[in-house]
């Protein structure tokens, strides 16, 4: 394989630092230059000159290890330039503008890295697939996304962004400055003041945390799927999963969250249509759920005193999801059972090839698509929306109003009602793609072996 350019690296980093820099308004287009530098490149360039200093030379840990070296120097500066003027809580509140502006560029840092990160595994993949490579060349070479971005940047992002500069920033103030201001304050001062601090930093570091985990499955599951199709030697779907890939890197630029939906090759009109049905299923109760939530948004409003009266009705909504989810667990068995009891029906059953990837096309887009989408609304979109609309939004607004009593009882009920919900839908919903990726892999064991009785493969 072949090393790659120090151009590569030169583009990428400068489009890191135009990016992550303090000093520049990422909104102004002009921002990505200085009087020394000419105007950065289109991204269609970029990724055009990426591509093609592929072709020179060798080495994806070098230029990975490069790229994240450079993006942690860079926040790792801006934090000690932060911290080299609070040193007590006085500086601290003097300082908040500096410290939010400070949590802003971390968000946007690392929004921008896993970005990047996808679009060089993109990119390299590109490379091989479209190399003189022998397959198993190919397959060898496509497994460095695993051990040099998956594991090696994706270990470096959370060790040095999650578990060191935002555990360092809760050290420096929550634990620190904030925390010896105690006896100094009055305790309502000092309890808005660590609530305060706590909101900013737990909220980027909520967003750093999901990030990661994201870029780790987006990952895993391009290169394994790559690796498959190599592995068989069909290239027309390996080209597929980098196009989807490819697509889903857009959608995450443009605050796209559902996953791309993946139309199965085999183009078996019967299976088309189960998977289709099966989505259509799930998104029906994405759209039942959201819009009566829309009529609770309605009737709640945007007051303190009518969140409280009419509280119920957002507790009626959190069992109404539960439910809706729960009739799906109960009666989607039966249609996967009928797709996989259409597949030896509808194809050829001594093609091995065409009857695994039907069970491909099967987990890519009700695995990986369908549920992953259905995860991304409730767990991203809906509960987010309500926790920024309420708890760190109308209920923050409110202290002062009432007693501090009231509110705190009010704020920590809301809490606790909101994270039940999270953990009863994210264990379910756990629950069912363990129970399906078990039975989609005993199936594919039987199938491969000729044996196609889905009933005895599913007791």
């Amino acid at each position: 394989m072949k090393k790659i350019l120090a151009i590569i690296l030169a583009i990428s980093l400068l489009i890191f630092m135009a990016a992550c820099s303090r000093e520049t308004d990422p909104t102004d287009p002009a921002s990505s230059q200085t009087a020394s530098q000419p105007p950065a490149d289109t991204e269609a360039e970029v990724t055009e000159s990426r591509q093609e200093d592929l072709r020179e030379e060798d080495d994806l840990r070098e230029f990975v290890d490069a790229y994240m070296e450079k993006a942690v120097m860079d926040l790792r500066a801006g934090y000690e330039d932060l911290l080299s003027g609070i040193g007590n809580f006085d500086e601290y509140q003097e300082n908040t503008g500096r410290i939010e502006a400070f949590y802003q560029k971390i968000d946007e840092a690392t929004d921008m890295i896993v970005i990047h990160l996808r679009e060089f595994s993109r990119d390299y993949a590109a490379f091989v697939l479209e190399s003189d490579s022998s397959m198993s060349d190919k397959y060898e070479e496509i497994d460095d996304i695993e051990y040099f971005i998956y594991k090696d940047a994706g270990t470096a992002y959370y060790e040095e962004f999650y578990e060191g500069i935002m555990g360092d920033l809760y050290r420096a103030f929550y634990m620190g400055v904030i925390e010896d201001a105690e006896g100094d304050l009055s305790e309502d001062d000092w309890s808005l003041a660590r609530d305060t601090e706590y909101k900013r930093w737990s909220g980027i570091n909520s967003a750093v945390h999901r990030r990661w985990l994201d870029l780790r499955t987006d990952i895993s599951v391009f290169r394994s799927r790559l690796s498959r199709e190599i592995w068989n030697q069909d290239m027309e779907r390996a080209e597929k999963a980098l196009r989807n890939f490819s697509i889903s890197i857009d959608n995450l630029k443009n605050d796209i969250t559902a996953p791309v939906f993946n139309n199965p090759l085999t183009e078996n009109r019967e299976l088309a249509e189960i998977l289709t049905e099966l989505k259509n299923e799930f998104e029906g109760v994405e759209q039942l759920m959201t819009d009566e939530l829309n009529s609770v948004y309605g009737i709640l409003g945007n007051t303190y005193q009518s969140y409280v009266e009419n509280y119920q009705l957002l507790l009626d909504w959190y069992d109404r999801a539960l439910k809706e989810m729960e009739g799906l667990y109960d009666s989607i068995p039966d249609k996967v059972l009928e797709y996989y009891k259409t597949i030896p029906l509808v194809l050829d059953q001594d093609d091995s090839r065409a009857i695994d990837h039907a069970l491909y096309d099967f987990s890519d887009a009700f695995y990986w698509g369908i549920l992953e989408q259905v995860k991304n609304t409730f767990q991203r979109t809906l509960l987010d929306e309500i926790r920024s609309k309420y708890y760190d939004g109308i209920l923050d607004d409110a202290r002062g109003s009432v007693s501090y009593d009231e509110w705190f009882k009010t704020k920590t009920g809301s809490n606790v009602d909101w994270t039940s919900f999270f953990t009863t839908f994210s264990g379910d919903l756990f629950d069912f793609r363990s129970d399906l990726l078990d039975g989609w892999q005993r199936v594919q064991e039987g199938f491969r072996v000729k044996n196609f009785d889905v009933d005895a493969l599913l007791p």
